[in-house]
């Protein structure tokens, strides 16, 4: 009986190596499956040259809601709970306008589920947007300032919606509840023979398990938002530039190596990978209509409230990464004025050597620039120019300040420290 037992547990031990293997497998292997899962119906021949076949986006229908004695439903109850907070939350960003123009998009990009889909703008300076499924959408307010026209804008909200219309939410609730099952199962029969090893292996499994399948929601989310950007017009290459902004800026931090997360415990596919995979089925679904980059209507929604993201950034003090945003948005080249002054603030707050002359340069650049800089601008200058030992121009400074904002709410504090100097 010994001999038959230490059998079995070595067989039990052997089958948990092999599930364990599997799915690990899965976790590390590029699953592009997933990506071309939204094209799957597209013909194969030239996008640009026939039009793309009907596709029905998602299993939700428009206005539908789940039954309500279905698991569904109670995704949906906690969802409605989470979206009643976010609707009254302080950092909800309420300004009319831009939340028509994100609205717009979600409907231009969601078509006949616009009235299902609800966007809020929160003032968060990171880049991130999520969905639940309910169809709440958030939206960072930093991911604003990674964008560089409304089609860079629209495959984040494709991509959202895409989790949506295919109730990623309620896939991946059924498949962490069938993985723990079974999980359960295997981790009751290892222990009954003794094979403690192979529990642990389970452990690693299921994370694992887990994880890749989250990434296959992304991927598929990806190809939705590829493909509902092309049907709405909008230039699909412009989802492939977005990442590979996003990773040009990541890949300035000093410490980028360390920062980038481990493949294994990652939810999203690489970036590389990401940037890559959608510029090629960009080339599949564009269409002689899907070229709209939507630029100038982009900048005249944002530039109004950029300058309020850009302070939220720089207080991170992130400087590396912000330095990087900077050049990027000055190469995009839209109010040349406001970048310089926060260039010149970036480095008088980081104060490393040389950093004192550099701030002056780029504000006295802001003043000579397209656009306008913020008011405050002579008043950074005297900052600066009291670090500097220069006491004569930091009072010329205050002056100018206090001529342009005599109203400012500091304003008798500049006088004092004028008639003090």
């Amino acid at each position: 009986m010994t001999t038959i037992s230490a059998a079995f547990s070595r067989t039990a031990a052997a089958f948990a190596l092999v599930l364990a293997a599997g799915m690990l497998t899965t976790c590390k292997t590029d699953n592009l499956g997933a990506y071309d899962a939204p094209l799957a119906n597209r013909q194969n021949a030239d996008a640009a040259e026939s039009p793309p076949l009907p596709y029905r986006t998602g299993d939700l229908k428009p206005n539908e809601r789940p039954a309500p004695d279905s698991d569904e439903a109670g995704l949906w109850f906690i969802a409605d709970r989470a979206e009643s907070q976010i609707r009254t939350s302080g950092n909800r960003i309420t300004d009319p306008k831009i939340n028509a123009y994100l609205k717009n998009v979600v409907c231009r990009i969601a078509g006949p589920h616009c009235k299902d889909i609800r966007v809020y703008l929160l003032r968060v300076p990171a880049s991130n947007a999520s969905m639940s499924p309910n169809g709440t959408m958030q939206i960072w307010s930093g991911f604003l300032l990674r964008f560089r026209n409304e089609a860079q804008l629209a495959s984040v909200i494709g991509h959202e919606a895409g989790h949506y219309l295919r109730r990623h939410s309620l896939q991946r609730m059924r498949n962490i509840i069938e993985q723990t099952n079974t999980f359960s199962f295997l981790q009751f029969a290892l222990a009954g023979v003794g094979a403690g090893a192979g529990i642990g292996i389970l452990d690693v499994a299921m994370t694992g398990g887990i994880f890749a399948f989250s990434r296959d929601n992304e991927r598929e989310a990806d190809g939705y938002g590829i493909l509902l950007m092309s049907e709405a017009g909008y230039d699909p290459r412009e989802a492939s530039k977005m990442w590979k902004q996003v990773l040009r800026e990541e890949k300035a931090h000093k410490d980028a190596e360390s920062r980038r997360p481990e493949p294994f415990s990652s939810t999203h596919p690489a970036g590389e990978e990401r940037a890559e995979i959608l510029a090629r089925l960009a080339t599949r679904v564009m269409t002689r209509t899907s070229t709209d980059v939507g630029r100038d209507r982009f900048l005249e929604a944002v530039l109004p409230i950029r300058g309020g993201l850009l302070r939220d950034e720089l207080h991170r003090r992130q400087f590396d990464t912000f330095a990087e945003l900077l050049d990027m948005l000055m190469e995009d080249g839209a109010n040349m004025a406001e970048l310089h002054y926060f260039k010149g603030e970036l480095h008088r707050l980081r104060g490393k050597k040389d950093d004192a002359k550099i701030a002056l340069d780029a504000y006295n650049a802001a003043k000579t620039a397209e656009g306008s800089a913020p008011k405050d601008i002579d008043r950074s200058m005297a900052l600066v120019y009291r670090r500097l030992g220069r006491p004569d121009d930091a009072r010329a400074a205050l002056r100018r300040y206090l001529e342009a904002n005599p109203d400012a709410s500091d304003a008798a504090i500049v006088r004092q420290m004028l008639e003090g100097s």
